[in-house]
């Protein structure tokens, strides 16, 4: 009893409870009814992966085995989000790849959907996204989120761009802004949600 008392100030997991039964963790002795979730359909219960979803957009001619085995291996380096880590250089020596082998794996991985899928910033994942959108309207689109314009557009720091930009007006920019905000900062986000996962105690002890 000590020691479990132990515990449980220490984590806030573990709960204990003294009476004609002991609970930890919220399990009761014996407290199983029809309604009680099985855990075992719980955790086989599921859906297509990210990992899936991109594998299965991979051409089905064109690449040899090498390509599709190294934008597999891309795959499994996006974050749930759907990005890449901005460095590669690691990855690239691991498996032993040029540059230019890379580069053609990264964008074709780049023109899977979702959109922005593969980027390895924000600022990339915006202009894939671009690409498949109307910016007819938004002449400044592009100028915005160069690379010499981005951060003090991000920031707000428009009265900035505006001097340095002959011709563009606040009104301009707030307009992009507005249109920015119509894409999707996080494309794969909706692949990481699943149901409420229940947490399956380790250890149970029961007291008779």
């Amino acid at each position: 009893e000590s020691f479990l008392t132990g515990i449980s100030e220490e984590n806030p997991l573990v709960s204990v409870e003294y009476g004609s039964d002991l609970f930890i963790s919220g399990k009761k002795k014996n407290s199983k009814s029809p309604a009680e979730p099985n855990w075992i359909e719980l955790l086989g219960e599921g859906k297509d992966s990210l990992a899936d979803y991109l594998t299965s957009q991979i051409p089905q001619s064109g690449l040899d085995p090498r390509e599709v085995w190294v934008i597999k291996k891309l795959i499994e380096q996006l974050d749930p989000n759907g990005y890449l880590p901005p460095d590669l250089s690691g990855f690239a020596d691991r498996l032993k790849l040029h540059e230019e082998e890379l580069m053609e794996a990264i964008h074709t991985l780049q023109s899977f959907e979702p959109a922005g899928v593969g980027a390895r910033s924000l600022q990339e994942c915006l202009l894939l996204q671009l690409t498949e959108k109307d910016k007819d309207d938004f002449p400044l689109v592009d100028v915005l989120l160069n690379n010499a314009h981005f951060h003090d557009f991000a920031e707000k720091k428009w009265k900035h761009i505006v001097k340095s930009l002959p011709g563009a007006t606040l009104t301009d920019i707030q307009k992009v802004f507005d249109f920015i905000n119509t894409l999707n900062p996080r494309p794969c986000s909706c692949f990481s949600h699943e149901k409420a996962a229940y947490v399956v105690p380790d250890i149970i002890v029961e007291h008779n």
